[in-house]
C-alpha cells in the first residue's frame, strides 16, 4: 500500500534541506561538497520597461528583489529594433553585470523562410551581422548572446522539430542550423570581437506526435555546433498551468539536463525560467515552486548549473500567462527569499 506523506511534514523536510544547503555553502563541507554560488538573471519586463534599458525598471526590480541581478537579459529580433543596444550594454556592465542578449533571426512570423537556417548560412544576412559583432565589440561589456534558441521546438523560423511524417519546420535540418550558428561566429571572430560569449540553448524536450524523445535527443546531438563554437548551453523550462499539467523543476528538467551534460562540459544555465499561478494542485503554489526549484532542486541535483535567468512578464495579453516575480504577494516574498540567498550571490 502507498503511504500518502502529510504536506505539512513534506514541507518541512523541503525547508530542512534548505536550510542544511544554506550551511553547507557558507561553511564549504558536507555531503554535497563546496557549493559554488550560482549566478542570478533575469528577463525583467514591468508596465512597459524593460530592464536594464529603462532605468524604471532597473529601480522596480530592485526594490521588489532587494538586489540587482548578476546578468540581465533582454530579447531582440533581426529586423525592427535590431541593432546592438551599446547604451544598455554599457548600463549591466556599470551595475557589474553582464548582459544576456536572446538574438532572434525573425521579424515575428513562424514560417518566414526568409529566415531558415539555409538562408542565414548563405550569407544573406551577413553585413547586418558583421555591424553588429561591430557594436559588440565596441561596448566593452561582458555580452553572451544566446542565437536561434529552442531550435527543437517549432516555434521560431529556424526551428527544426518535425511537422508530420519527414517534414521539417521551414524546411530546416540540424546540418543547416549548425552551419548558420558556425557562420555567425566566424564572422565575429573575423571581427576580433573577444567580449561575447556565445550561449546553445534549445528547450526542454519538445514532443508532438511527430517527435518521439529518441528523436529528439538523435536531434540535440546534430544540432549541436561544437565545444569550438559554444561557451555555454542552456534549457528553457516553464511550468505553465495554463497550458499543462503542473510539474516539478525536476520533472520538466532532468531528462534533458542529462542528455546535455553528457555531450559537453560547457558550464549549463538554465536560461529562461517561468512559472504561473494558475493549475498548482493542492498543497502547491508558485511560491513554493520557487523556493522548491532554486533553493533546494537546483543546488542539491543539478550541480552544473551556473546561471539561472528568471523570465519575469506579465504575458496575458498575449494569450499566455502570468510569469512575474511579484504576480501575488506570496511569489514576491519567495523570489526575494532567493535572490538574498547565499546560494544566489555567484558571479559570472
Amino acid at each position: 500500500m502507498r503511504l500518502k506523506v502529510p504536506f505539512c511534514l513534506t514541507l518541512f523536510t523541503l525547508l530542512l534541506a534548505c536550510v542544511c544547503l544554506q550551511l553547507k555553502l557558507q561553511a564549504g563541507t558536507g555531503s554535497y561538497g563546496s557549493i559554488q554560488p550560482i549566478a542570478l538573471g533575469t528577463y525583467y519586463y514591468d508596465k512597459g520597461l524593460c530592464a536594464p534599458g529603462d532605468a524604471g525598471a532597473v529601480n522596480s526590480f530592485r526594490a521588489r528583489a532587494g538586489r540587482l541581478p548578476a546578468v540581465w537579459m533582454i530579447f531582440q529580433g533581426w529586423t525592427g529594433w535590431n541593432k546592438f543596444p551599446v547604451d544598455q550594454a554599457k548600463r549591466a556592465k556599470a551595475q557589474g553585470a553582464s548582459f544576456l542578449v536572446t538574438w532572434e533571426p525573425w521579424r515575428g512570423q513562424v514560417n518566414d523562410s526568409a529566415f531558415s537556417c539555409a538562408n542565414v548560412a548563405s550569407g544573406r544576412y551577413d553585413a547586418y551581422i558583421r555591424q553588429y559583432a561591430r557594436d559588440v565589440r565596441k561596448s566593452d561589456a561582458r555580452v553572451l548572446i544566446r542565437l536561434a534558441h529552442e531550435m527543437n521546438g517549432d516555434w521560431y523560423p529556424w526551428a527544426t522539430a518535425y511537422k508530420g511524417g519527414p517534414y521539417r519546420q521551414n524546411g530546416n535540418s540540424p546540418q543547416y542550423y549548425v552551419a548558420m550558428w558556425r557562420r555567425v561566429v566566424q564572422i565575429f571572430r573575423q571581427e576580433q570581437v573577444r567580449n561575447v560569449s556565445w550561449v546553445w540553448a534549445p528547450n526542454i524536450f519538445f514532443m508532438n506526435p511527430a517527435n518521439s524523445q529518441s528523436s529528439q535527443i538523435r536531434d540535440l546531438y546534430a544540432l549541436y555546433p561544437g565545444d569550438a563554437y559554444v561557451d555555454w548551453i542552456g534549457l528553457s523550462v516553464y511550468n505553465d498551468g495554463t497550458a499543462r499539467q503542473w510539474n516539478s523543476f525536476s520533472n520538466l528538467f532532468d531528462s534533458s539536463y542529462r542528455v546535455l551534460t553528457g555531450m559537453t562540459n560547457k558550464p549549463l544555465m538554465v536560461a529562461e525560467l517561468g512559472v504561473t499561478e494558475q493549475g498548482a494542485p493542492r498543497g502547491n503554489s508558485k511560491a513554493q515552486w520557487i523556493e522548491s526549484t532554486f533553493l533546494y532542486e537546483i543546488p542539491a541535483r543539478y550541480n552544473r548549473v551556473r546561471l539561472v535567468c528568471f523570465f519575469s512578464r506579465d504575458k496575458t495579453s498575449f494569450g499566455q500567462a502570468n510569469y512575474s516575480l511579484d504576480s501575488s504577494p506570496a511569489s514576491l516574498r519567495a523570489f526575494r527569499t532567493v535572490a538574498n540567498s547565499p546560494l544566489y550571490a555567484g558571479r559570472l
